[in-house]
């Protein structure tokens, strides 16, 4: 039969909904539709739409993605290559080969010897790196497989290189053992599994295998009665005793403006925890499902050095497109007895073909399936009913148990009476789609469970939108240099935190979140002195220096249906109703006394005027010319320009910043006078220059000119201060980045006095942000103890 190609659904959907528009009256009819329940039925029980679901859904179940297919060729491709790179001592690429074999091989250990030979493999790299906890949980798994090969399917010379191959890997587990100074588990060798292969009937026949059994024993007793010490196996703490936290200093409250809210109920200092929560549940995005393990979000890959990280990675038993970074993790996700752990066993077949085309409606339905049966059975009749109000109340955040966590999941706010109605019906469509998928795997296809699953999914979907948080790291953007000269955040899953979601926003917030490493826990501490009654805000993206008011409330106006009364938002609307400095420097006579002159509604439509010359200006001139530069930064890449080119580059950024500065109140030296009063509008513009700045540092960097690159990089950390208002705004982590960036360079020219003083303010920021075993502070910590070294030694 011919291959029938699937369209992702989101394409096919756009095609297919043409019909809404050819017929009013269908989506009137939606729309004056109350519940979720009342909008999945609708669907449903629209023919054309119901067998739209139906066909798509039933070319996911007969197409295959060849990309997700084990392929037993190309694991012992990936294998092979492996080889070569461990008969060269490339310990790195062997292992990253190695581990794409074993994620490639086929799971019918009865049938193929590839995925053992993998797991052999990479245990010999773990060996030779001296990871001997690693290569024992590999040996472990090589086990396991051994233990269910069809051992009479086996002919003579396979019987003898298996034979072989397990004597190896009995000395490397007693190696192992004996570095670990797992004396108890020496003592006790003869009870491997790897020594009662060799002693089982099938090995009989060949040679000398008792008697290489014989001397294995008597050497292992000579280092039992030899070794002197006796230490316990290393544990792996895992957090499994974690608590979700709110501080006592956080009052929830709620009123008919605000909802649900968050005010101080004291003082609150700069740096204080206020929120610790582990995700209810999280997913990963396409491009990182293989970088990290699917569970609990570890990172598995070196991005630097292009290969995994050396640990126990494990692939799923079905598919290639998901790694976990532990035998326990894949447990979890595929084989665990408890029913809200096994997503991924319900996922796997349309991950790819159609979750990860999904976007947000990949993590509804991972709600769904982080969910115990019985919570979704009492949760989807009360959807069905749509009275949440009563229940708002009663809900306590404090508790941390599994239900009352999917109980604070379940009554976020969902926005779908301001959602678009023709989004809401496409979500609909989604969810009817996951939600006969869902039936079909649990095996129930009754209507009614259809429908009450589906709602639920549908509300699980209009919650994601809007209060789904992204999960990020820090990472250098270049591999060559050894500089960390410009790191960005790298976004690598989606996640949902019901407590977090408590925040309301403020474009200028008062709390900072960053994420603890290798795991979705978040943490919200204070960014400033918080007093008591006030409200705690979290952003929720827009921010007021890195967004100009049209931008951000035309964001927030989007996608979470409100418009932002912060005071920062009343500030610079400002601009377009009335009278207000502006912070622009007339090109005319050079002063700052240009003021906003009119009402207008756009930033392009703004008249400004110097009340100085008296000259109506073009606010357009500015604009543009500014977007011109945004357009150019966001462009240029550093990383590709040879010598000759970042020669040249140098002088075109050094003539850009003596004419971007002509429309700045900047002078010569690149300084700001910190009294001058700006609109919060135009603290993009000087944002902007601030990057040209530090392009431009880069440059004289790349050129080994490290005076001129320290130099303008303390003008860009005064100017950064001057923007970010920092007096008002203690926390800011570019600039602690910027003060970390800046000492490093400065000890290369020996300037330790002002590298210590920059590193010590990096570290003031970064414990008001960071848990003290971030890998960030630990870099800060690092180089600190460095730089004392080296003053020590002047």
């Amino acid at each position: 039969m011919e291959k029938i190609e699937i369209p992702e659904w989101q394409t096919f959907l756009e095609c297919k909904l043409e019909i809404l528009y050819k017929s009013p009256n269908l989506l009137e009819a939606f729309k004056n539709l109350k519940t979720n329940y009342e909008r999945v039925e609708f669907v449903e029980n629209n023919l054309f739409f119901s067998k739209l679901v139906e066909r798509h859904l039933n070319q996911l179940n007969m197409d295959t993605i060849i990309d997700e297919r084990k392929s037993l060729d190309l694991s012992e491709t990936y294998r092979k290559k492996g080889n070569e790179y461990y008969s060269k001592k490339d310990n790195q690429n062997a292992f990253k080969f190695y581990t794409l074999s074993l994620t490639y091989a086929p799971q019918d250990l009865g049938l193929n010897k590839s995925l053992y030979l993998a797991y052999s493999n990479r245990s010999a790299v773990f060996h030779d790196l001296a990871m001997y906890q690693n290569c024992l949980n590999d040996l472990n798994t090589v086990k396991t497989i051994l233990n269910q090969i069809q051992t009479d399917k086996i002919n003579q010379k396979e019987l003898l290189d298996l034979s072989n191959l397990i004597l190896k890997l009995l000395n490397r587990e007693i190696n192992c053992v004996i570095k670990l100074n797992q004396v108890d588990n020496l003592i006790k060798i003869s009870e491997s599994d790897f020594f009662k292969f060799l002693k089982s009937e099938i090995f009989n026949t060949i040679n000398d295998t008792d008697s290489k059994l014989s001397n294995i024993l008597k050497i292992t007793d000579e280092i039992v009665k030899n070794l002197k010490q006796n230490l316990n196996d290393p544990i792996c703490l895992e957090e499994n005793n974690f608590q979700n936290f709110i501080s006592d200093s956080v009052g929830i409250e709620f009123t008919d403006r605000k909802g649900r809210h968050c005010l101080a109920k004291r003082k609150i200092k700069t740096g204080e925890v206020l929120f610790q929560e582990k995700a209810y549940c999280s997913i990963l995005l396409p491009d990182a499902s293989a970088k990290f393990c699917d569970i609990c979000l570890k990172s598995l890959y070196d991005y630097q050095n292009d290969s995994f990280l050396y640990l126990n990675i494990q692939p799923c038993s079905e598919c290639t497109s998901i790694l976990y970074c532990s035998e326990n993790c894949k447990s979890q996700s595929q084989d665990s007895q408890e029913e809200n752990d096994k997503f991924h066993r319900y996922e796997c077949k349309i991950l790819k073909k159609l979750l990860h085309n999904l976007g947000i409606g990949h993590l509804a339905y991972r709600i769904l399936n982080s969910t115990s049966q019985k919570l979704i059975d009492k949760f989807s009749k009360i959807q069905k009913l749509g009275d949440y109000e009563s229940n708002l109340m009663n809900l306590n955040y404090r508790i941390d148990n599994y239900e009352d966590n999917y109980k604070q999941v379940f009554y976020l706010l969902t926005h779908e009476s301001s959602t678009h109605v023709d989004d809401l019906f496409k979500y609909a469509l989604t969810s009817l789609l996951l939600g006969k998928h869902y039936c079909m795997v649990r095996n129930d296809t009754s209507n009614e469970y259809l429908k009450l699953i589906s709602s639920l999914i549908l509300r699980h979907l209009l919650q994601s939108i809007c209060n789904a948080h992204a999960i990020t790291e820090l990472k250098d953007d270049s591999k060559e240099s050894k500089q960390s000269f410009n790191r960005n955040q790298l976004r690598y899953a989606t996640a949902i935190y019901p407590r977090v979601s408590l925040l309301n926003h403020s474009c200028n917030s008062n709390v900072i979140s960053t994420f603890k490493e290798n795991s979705s826990v978040i943490v919200v501490k204070a960014s400033r002195d918080i007093e008591n009654k006030n409200e705690i805000y979290n952003s929720y993206g827009p921010h007021y220096i890195k967004m100009t008011y049209s931008e951000r409330k035309e964001s927030l106006m989007e996608q979470y249906h409100f418009i932002c009364d912060c005071l920062e938002c009343l500030d610079q609307a400002s601009i377009f109703f009335k009278s207000t400095k502006t912070g622009l420097r007339c090109l005319e006579c050079k002063t700052d006394q240009i003021w906003s002159n009119n009402e207008g509604k756009k930033a392009e439509l703004i008249q400004i005027k110097c009340k100085k010359c008296k000259k109506d200006l073009d606010f357009g001139t500015y604009v543009y010319k500014f977007n011109d530069l945004d357009s150019f930064l966001s462009e240029f890449d550093a990383e590709i320009l040879d010598e000759q080119s970042n020669k040249s580059m140098i002088v075109k950024l050094e003539h850009m910043i003596m004419d971007y500065g002509k429309y700045l109140m900047i002078n010569k030296n690149l300084e700001v006078d910190p009294k001058l009063e700006i609109n919060g509008n135009m603290r993009i513009l000087y944002l902007d220059f601030s990057k040209l700045i530090d392009l431009l540092a880069r440059l004289y960097c790349n050129a080994k000119n490290m005076t001129s690159c320290c130099s303008l990089l303390e003008k860009n950390i005064k100017l950064l201060d001057f923007i970010y208002e920092t007096k008002a705004n203690a926390v800011n982590v570019e600039i602690g980045h910027e003060l970390f960036k800046l000492a490093e360079l400065q000890c290369t020219i020996y300037n330790f006095n002002k590298a210590i003083k920059n590193i010590d303010r990096a570290i003031s920021i970064g414990e008001c942000v960071y848990s003290k075993q971030s890998a960030v502070l630990k870099e800060y910590y690092e180089l600190r103890k460095n730089i004392q070294t080296l003053l020590n030694m002047d």
